[in-house]
């Protein structure tokens, strides 16, 4: 078990590696990120959590050419998720990757409707390999739709707005 700051960051170097294997790694990991804290249950949970996921066997599937995909995208206080998935003709469904990341410290300002259309940003640019066909988004958050309609789009979602653009 780590202990200390360097130890707990050799074992995060090792998840990390693991990361688009494990769903919701940027929220399990979050606790470990603070190695000044001094080490308790919350600390002891995480690590037992990441243990658990390196020892299990992923249940992730290989792209196939005619399914339809789907990415999936959330925002939190503290992070940022997504999921890709395909949709067989059977009607059944295949996680082919995983992604999350912490939000860094400005971005824990931003208003939900920002922190969610950051999460689509970064997902399709995370996930670009995978979203050369096309795909359909799927969020929490209603008010995203209005990005595509609204005309008059100022800085930060402007920029954010053309970048989506690409994959329409």
């Amino acid at each position: 078990m780590p202990r200390r700051p360097k130890q707990i960051r050799e074992f995060l170097g090792l998840c990390s590696w693991h990361k688009a294997f494990t769903p919701h790694f940027s929220n399990i990991a979050a606790p470990l990120y603070h190695p000044t804290k001094k080490w308790d249950l919350e600390e002891q949970h995480a690590f037992d959590q990441l243990k658990t996921c390196l020892t299990h066997a992923p249940v992730l599937a290989l792209s196939k050419e005619d399914a339809a995909l789907d990415l999936y995208t959330d925002a939190s206080d503290d992070g940022l998720g997504a999921e890709l998935s395909q949709r067989l003709s059977d009607g059944t469904y295949q996680v082919l990757t995983y992604a999350s990341r912490i939000l860094r410290p400005p971005e824990k300002n931003y208003s939900a409707t920002k922190k969610e259309c950051l999460s689509l940003v970064w997902a399709c640019e995370r996930l670009r390999i995978y979203l050369s066909h096309p795909f359909q988004v799927f969020t929490d958050h209603a008010a995203l739709g209005w990005i595509q309609t609204k005309k008059e789009l100022k800085g930060r979602l402007a920029r954010w707005a053309i970048q989506l653009q690409e994959y329409c």
